[in-house]
């Protein structure tokens, strides 16, 4: 059986999570004035509180998080309309409640935050 050489193919551009791959370097495609939805999400038995972003209909994301959240019934409990980087500055803030990820914990000063918002239609 012959060996066959794979040739080098050029790396095409690919959307990743915000980013564009271009080879091995990344670009970023959140510039800082672009709007974003952040929203806030919580389950139904008052456990943690993700803070997040999307470009889309935030109630779609909700049922995208639902899909992969085994512990009960997630609700929107917030939502802000902000640049890219208001997500970021809201982690910053909140870190001393951070958890994992984009999870926090339930402190009264996000707690406060989030009844200050507008309430979610």
């Amino acid at each position: 059986m012959a060996t066959r050489v794979l040739e080098p193919v050029p790396y095409p551009r690919t959307r990743l999570r915000g980013v564009h791959l271009i080879g091995n370097r990344v670009e970023d495609l959140d510039p800082p004035n672009r709007e974003w939805f952040v929203y806030f999400v919580q389950d139904d038995r008052g456990g943690p509180i993700k803070i997040g972003k999307t470009q889309a209909e935030v109630r779609w994301r909700c049922v995208d998080l639902q899909i992969g959240y085994p512990f009960g019934e997630l609700r929107l409990v917030g939502v802000m309309v902000g640049l890219g980087s208001l997500e970021k500055e809201l982690h910053q803030t909140f870190a001393p409640l951070w958890m994992r990820g984009e999870w926090f914990r339930p402190g009264e000063e996000l707690l406060n935050f989030i009844a200050a918002l507008p309430e979610v239609p």
